[in-house]
C-alpha cells in the first residue's frame, strides 16, 4: 500500500511530462507551419 501511494504521483508526472512534450512539439511544428505560411505571403 505504502509503495503503491509512492508509485501513483510518480505515473501522474510521467504522464504529465510526456503531456507537456507532446505539446510543445505540436506547437513547434504548428508555429513552423504558420511561419512558413507568412513567409511565402
Amino acid at each position: 500500500y505504502a509503495t503503491r501511494r509512492i508509485w501513483k504521483p510518480k505515473l501522474l508526472e510521467t504522464m504529465l511530462r510526456m503531456m507537456t512534450l507532446w505539446a510543445q512539439k505540436k506547437l513547434t511544428l504548428f508555429l513552423s507551419q504558420h511561419c512558413d505560411h507568412i513567409k511565402k505571403l
